[in-house]
């Protein structure tokens, strides 16, 4: 499945695992660990996480997956664990990314009832599992 597909625009967003002379090794179903191979061409052109995060999650924002569980929804201090947990969150409206370090990203929720809370969260689990991505519009 792909990750992002907008027809319009010919974007067609997807996991990239490796870069190997002229091909790609990509995932294109992460929850049956399905891979495979595409040639490079003058017509692709990837980005790292990060950077698509971070080019497209400021300027839209950031959704969590649905099956994200509630022990990812807190906000910390700073871009660890080991800081103070500052607040929580469950049902968010919008949130804002303002910084990015590592797997950990600045951000502003808005909840639904109109409250916002600012602070560190993750966006990438430590097994490679993305949480967090930017909200297309």
């Amino acid at each position: 499945s792909f990750v992002a597909f907008v027809p319009e625009n010919d974007i067609a967003l997807f996991s990239v695992e490796g870069d190997y002379d002229n091909w790609f090794y990509i995932c294109y179903d992460q929850s049956k660990k399905l891979f495979g191979w595409v040639k490079k061409s003058e017509f692709t052109d990837f980005i790292s996480w990060e950077n698509l995060l971070d080019i497209y999650g400021r300027k839209y924002g950031v959704y969590l997956f649905r099956n994200t569980p509630d022990k990812y929804k807190k906000l910390y201090s700073g871009p660890d664990e080991n800081n103070t947990m500052v607040d929580d969150f469950y049902y968010p409206k919008h949130i804002a990314l303002w910084l990015l370090s590592d797997d950990w990203m600045l951000v502003k929720v808005t909840t639904y009832d109109g409250i916002t809370k600012t602070g560190w969260m993750r966006w990438r689990l430590d097994d490679d599992s993305i949480i967090a991505f930017p909200a297309f519009k």
